[in-house]
């Protein structure tokens, strides 16, 4: 399964209200490979490979929290040179 990546995620951000909108994203995205995980059926294999999904979405997401303030620095200072 392919994974939204911070890098992903940060190109989607072109205005500060986007940073907000995409750590919702981020965390609701978490929260459904994350039951997706606990409620797996499948095989060993399978659940190995959603629980590398979850956390590599997880760090995304914590990277894009930790971030954020970095990010909407960097918007106003293109808006200021604007």
């Amino acid at each position: 399964m392919s994974i939204v990546t911070f890098e992903q995620r940060k190109e989607k951000i072109t205005k500060i209200e986007h940073i907000d909108e995409q750590i919702d994203l981020a965390r609701s995205y978490v929260k459904r490979l994350r039951n997706k995980a606990k409620n797996c059926t499948g095989t060993l294999t399978e659940k190995l490979a959603l629980n590398e999904d979850v956390k590599q979405a997880e760090l995304a997401f914590r990277k894009l929290r930790m971030a954020s303030f970095e990010i909407e620095d960097d918007l106003l200072a293109k808006s200021k040179l604007n």
